[in-house]
């Protein structure tokens, strides 16, 4: 079981940091899988975007959830990416 604590959320646009890179990482890992996949397409309304927020004891810089798709299925699935601080590192920038 774990715990999520949110903090703080903020709005969220396409040019949006957090947004960019959990598109760009999300395309990475299904490429692995499938080395046709050209595009990743988030949708922004369904995008919300939490800021400073705790999994278990594990500080998240943002944590990412809505819905993706590629358009060679247009039919969209869950998003959701975290980005976490490393756990040796005293603090996150």
């Amino acid at each position: 079981m774990f715990a999520v604590l949110a903090t703080s959320a903020r709005a969220q646009t396409p040019d949006d940091p957090a947004v960019t890179a959990c598109k760009s990482t999300g395309l990475l890992a299904l490429q692995e899988k499938s080395k046709d996949i050209s595009d990743l397409v988030v949708d922004m309304e369904s995008v919300a975007v939490r800021a400073e927020t705790k999994v278990e004891d594990v500080h998240v810089k943002a944590a990412i959830l809505g819905e993706a798709y590629t358009p060679a299925v247009a039919r969209p699935e869950r998003l959701i990416a975290l980005s976490a601080c490393s756990a040796r590192r005293a603090r996150c920038s």
